[in-house]
């Protein structure tokens, strides 16, 4: 019964939501003193709503029967105990936090929280949390809510109920201007009997705030900064000057309109306007956002922290709507001001003559920009002097004038005409037709010191008397220029392989000539001068000329061809006097043609020789693989012998024996029979079938020595282990040693030698695996094949477990620390129980423990192992305890309630002696 008058005292003591934050939450009675009476009343009533609660372990106690009673009254049942002091720790317009204290006895219990709440007339929202507080969000202003927590085990077990009760604020916003606000307020409950005012605070973000009070519940804030956010805050403030808690709101106000929109200038494709900053934002960092489109179009946006804009990419002859905003950092914007603009009608751009003939010419034009969307055509005008102009139409960007007179300058203007006959100004050009020049300027033949060359009569000439002018020339000489009235002529006197500029002009009887019409020719050049073989390879070969004579000044290069019998020529060219001919077949005869070659084509005479390529050695020997008796070797195919018949011979011995001789067809071959540890010369070439031999490539290789056999663990301690191998086969004369390399993972491998068949690794670590491997090692260094095993250290028991002292339900026992354990992370593992009951089971890193909750007067069986951090146990080290009987005369409440007992009985004793007496 103490305890429960402790925990209603506690119950009692504890504050509710009210007493907590008074003056903030008056909202159920008209005073502090009634809202404090209420709240501990809805404590009480929670508190009577569930039985006393008691911690487990406690329950666990009272449960276990004393000394000389009887099991009957012992309780069959836990309480599972509710959360402790539930609090409302704040509260808001729209949510609150709540807290509680942990249940007693659940330290060592998974357990969390089942959190529900609710206001009138709806249904509860239900939450669960391992915290010992929440926050509850979503709720409305100016509500009372019911808060209830339980406690809930793994299982789905549920403590009873803790009940609470809060009420949330409320403040609005009724209007915003741009540089005031009006906010609003209810009355608070409880208060219609109190004198109270309200004061109001509010700031924006890096200023100090303004504080006013008034008795109303609404307030208008002025002299506010357009565009700006605004932290406002309302308390409600008694006579005696104690404040509630504050509620709070966010407002901004409006952003005003950009001044004065202008449009300062209009272009074809372009517009600029401007306007002016509007009021009260020079200490406001903002932008304006421009939109601007034409009808049946998606607007453009686009955005500057100027005063003016060019808008460009415009359609000429277009009207388009322009917007501008305010808009602030936050993303805020203005309402939009606006106007409109109609942007000129460009003329064609880029007037262009493409091209002159004699009676025509070509002229173009790009089409004006911001007319991709508008239907438009052109008119173009054109005239000689003295005579009316000719005008035409298109809707092509292009237009070709015929029916010109030759020789003739003529102006040509063009200008934009939309549908409704709208005109641009004129763009304008000149042009003069040309005097046509002799047609098709042939070269008909070429000697060595002669050339013939031909033309056809310049169209439009029929009626006109003309004649035609030849010059002709070699680099760095003076022209020789004639005269013909016919259509062909010869020149002759020429340099043989030298290039020539042959030029032709129509010339008219007053001495007006035509543009040049012109062509090149080479005479016929010399062969190339003494054919020479270089060099021959497998699969190349170098030939080499002399220049040939007379062609100094002349741009020419030679033709090389190279066949051998029964196949198609390769041929290539160069401008050097000497080239390598490659990709060759070996051993076989070629022949080879040189021949000079100009620019222009023209080919001089075949020289010729014949040469025969070398036959090709193995390529890149290699040694692919080494054994013990045996070593495989390759080698890639020599080059160009991809068509030939060949074959390989290979040859192999060691110092002071014969040579091995063997033949293969393949690229590889595996040498048997050897002896192992030895070096060994071996050397390749290639065969052909008429039994012609490559020259010779040569490598050496040494056999393997034989790795030890039978590698055996012979036997293990806790810091030691021995190891034992039999003799390699085949090195009964041969010097060798051992190598033994060993390590535990994590750890470098600690490496020793031996010249015996066994070896001791000793200052091993207890209880740990190491890799052991061993191979023969030669005199020159020369090692085997790794052999290897694993081996495991005896992991140390616990020494010398003794019982150091007994008691009725407990007992202590120590030990010493296993040997060869001072640098390895390790515990120990503890195991007792007594007959018929399941061990108990504990670890701990100390070298003694006390065994606790043993039953009184009972035999325990107690063992100890050690344990590594990768779980590994030692053996067992055991022993057995008897706890101490219980001795009631020992307790002096016992003594008191037997003396108590025997007086009863001896005054019973005593009456019934009188009565018989009687």
């Amino acid at each position: 019964m103490g305890s429960r008058c402790c925990r209603d005292d506690k119950h009692l003591d504890k504050k509710g939501p009210a007493e907590e934050v008074l003056g903030e939450h008056l909202d159920k009675k008209g005073s502090a003193e009634e809202v404090l009476g209420e709240n501990i009343d809805k404590e009480k009533e929670a508190e009577m709503n569930f039985k006393e609660e008691k911690p487990l372990k406690q329950v666990r106690d009272e449960s276990k029967p004393e000394e000389g009673f009887s099991g009957r009254n012992r309780e069959t049942s836990q309480v599972l105990p509710a959360p402790d002091q539930l609090n409302v720790d704040s509260v808001e317009t729209t949510s609150a936090a709540v807290s509680w204290s942990q249940p007693p006895g659940l330290n060592q219990i998974q357990h969390h929280y089942q959190i529900s709440y609710r206001c009138p007339g709806t249904e509860p929202h239900i939450t669960t949390t391992s915290s010992h507080s929440i926050t509850l969000s979503g709720l409305k202003p100016a509500t009372e809510y019911s808060v209830t927590v339980c406690t809930v085990l793994e299982n789905g077990e549920q403590s009873q109920l803790v009940l609470t009760t809060f009420t949330t604020d409320q403040l609005n916003v009724d209007s915003v201007d741009t540089t005031s606000a009006a906010v609003s307020w209810s009355q608070p409950p409880g208060l219609d009997q109190t004198q109270h005012h309200y004061q109001i605070s509010y700031h924006c973000p890096g200023t100090e705030p303004h504080i006013t009070t008034t008795s109303s519940h609404s307030i208008t804030l002025s002299d506010l900064q357009c565009g700006t956010q605004y932290s406002v805050t309302v308390c409600t403030v008694l006579e005696n000057g104690k404040k509630s808690k504050l509620v709070s709101t966010t407002l901004t106000t409006v952003l005003p309109v950009p001044d004065q929109l202008t449009v300062d200038s209009v272009d074809t494709t372009s517009a600029a306007v401007s306007w002016n900053q509007p009021p009260g934002l020079d200490q406001t960092q903002h932008h304006y956002q421009i939109s601007y489109h034409c009808p049946g179009t998606e607007p453009h946006i686009t955005t500057t922290s100027s005063h003016s804009i060019t808008l460009s990419d415009l359609q000429g002859g277009t009207q388009y709507s322009v917007t501008v905003c305010t808009v602030l950092e936050n993303g805020k914007q203005s309402q939009l001001v606006s106007t409109t603009l109609t942007t000129i009608l460009p003329a064609p751009d880029q007037m262009t003559v493409k091209s002159v003939d004699s009676t025509s010419a070509a002229v173009s034009w790009s089409q004006p920009p911001g007319l991709d969307q508008t239907q438009h055509h052109y008119q173009i005008s054109y005239h000689c002097p003295g005579t009316e102009p000719h005008i035409t139409t298109t809707s092509s960007h292009s237009i070709t004038l015929s029916d010109l007179q030759c020789g003739t300058q003529y102006s040509v203007t063009v200008c934009t005409v939309l549908e409704n006959g709208k005109q641009s100004q004129l763009v304008s050009t000149t042009l003069t037709t040309i005097l046509p020049v002799p047609d098709q300027l042939t070269v008909d033949s070429v000697e060595t010191t002669s050339a013939a060359v031909s033309w056809s009569q310049p169209p439009g000439l029929n009626q006109t008397q003309h004649h035609y002018q030849i010059s002709y020339r070699c680099p760095g000489t003076k022209p020789h220029i004639t005269t013909t009235s016919s259509h062909s002529i010869t020149l002759s006197d020429l340099q043989c392989g030298t290039q020539y500029s042959v030029t032709v002009c129509t010339v008219l009887e007053n001495g007006k000539k035509s543009k040049l019409v012109s062509t090149t020719l080479t005479t016929v050049p010399s062969a190339p001068d003494q054919l020479n073989v270089d060099s021959v390879d497998t699969t190349s070969a170098a030939v080499s000329w002399n220049q040939p004579p007379g062609l100094d000044q002349t741009q020419h290069h030679y033709q090389i061809s190279y066949r051998c019998p029964g196949t198609e020529p390769h041929i290539t060219t160069t401008s050097s006097h000497s080239i390598t001919l490659s990709d060759l077949q070996c051993g076989t005869q070629y022949s080879v043609t040189v021949c000079t070659v100009l620019e222009n084509g023209k080919k001089s005479k075949l020289v010729s020789t014949t040469l025969t390529t070398v036959l090709p050695v193995p390529d890149q020997l290699t040694v692919e693989s080494v054994e013990t008796t045996s070593a495989a070797v390759s080698w890639s195919q020599p080059p160009g012998l991809d068509q030939t018949q060949h074959n390989y011979q290979i040859s192999y011995h060691c110092p002071g024996t014969k040579p091995h001789i063997t033949t293969t067809s393949s690229h590889s071959i595996t040498l048997s029979d050897l002896q192992c540890g030895t070096q060994y010369s071996v050397t390749v070439c290639t065969v052909l079938e008429n039994g012609k031999k490559s020259q010779l490539v040569s490598t050496t290789l040494t056999t393997v020595p034989s790795a030890p056999d039978q590698l055996n663990v012979d036997s293990v301690d806790t810091t030691s282990a021995a190891v034992s191998w039999n003799q390699p086969p085949g090195l009964d004369q041969t010097q060798h040693h051992y190598q033994i390399s060993y390590h535990s993972p994590g750890t470098k491998p600690h490496i020793t030698t031996t010249s015996s068949h066994s070896i001791t690794l000793s200052d091993l670590q207890g209880g740990t695996q190491y890799s052991v491997t061993v191979c023969t090692v030669l005199e020159n260094g020369k090692k085997s094949k790794l052999v290897s095993t694993t081996l495991t250290t005896i992991l140390p028991a616990p020494d010398q477990l003794n019982v150091d002292s007994v008691d009725t339900t407990s007992a202590a026992v120590s030990w010493n620390q296993p040997p060869g354990l001072d640098q390895t992370q390790h515990h120990y593992q503890i195991s007792y129980h007594c007959p018929g009951t399941e061990p108990h089971i504990t670890t701990t890193s100390s070298h003694s423990i006390t065994l606790s909750d043993l039953q009184c007067g009972t035999q325990y069986s107690v063992t100890v192992c050690t344990v590594l951090e990768n779980g590994k146990i030692s053996k067992l080290v055991s022993t057995t305890l008897t706890t101490i009987h219980f001795q009631w005369w020992k307790r002096p409440s016992r003594v008191a309630a037997v003396c108590v007992l025997l007086a009863v009985i001896i005054g019973l004793w005593d009456s019934y002696a009188e009565r018989d007496q009687l």
